[in-house]
């Protein structure tokens, strides 16, 4: 499993999503540390959760990979978080890179397909949406 987002993460999550909400709500901006460059794939709880299900109910295999398919830029990511709340986005006048993160995270869901099909997967400004409205609730906003 990796990279699963959406309502139900620690409201003190440090993973960069969870960071821009949480910068964007309780700050009134998003200050980036580096120029987000790298890139992520995210998957919505209730898509990851459907694939859990059925790997465990209707698996025939002892490893699968499960996440999501929504790759963004961490700058991208950040831009979609401000639009939502409507909040300016800070990124550093140089383009280095946060010490030790890596270029890219993404994983092969082939096997999953190949066994399970096709997943309608929530788009990434819904599923968004959706978490920054946990979040708001959470610090009382919504």
């Amino acid at each position: 499993l990796a990279l699963a987002y959406g309502p139900g993460v620690w409201a003190d999550d440090k993973r960069v999503l969870n960071q821009f909400i949480q910068k964007g709500l309780l700050g009134g901006q998003i200050d980036m540390l580096d120029a987000g460059l790298d890139s992520r794939t995210y998957g919505h709880v209730s898509d990851v959760t459907v694939m859990l299900f059925n790997i465990l109910v209707l698996g025939k295999r002892t490893l699968y990979n499960v996440g999501g398919e929504s790759s963004v830029s961490i700058r991208e990511l950040a831009e979609m978080v401000g639009r939502q709340l409507n909040v300016p986005i800070h990124a550093p006048a140089l383009a280095e890179k946060v010490v030790g993160a890596p270029t890219a995270v993404s994983l092969s869901l082939n096997r999953y397909k190949s066994e399970f099909g096709e997943i309608n997967f929530t788009e990434m400004e819904v599923g968004l949406a959706k978490t920054i409205q946990w979040y708001k609730k959470i610090y009382g906003e919504a």
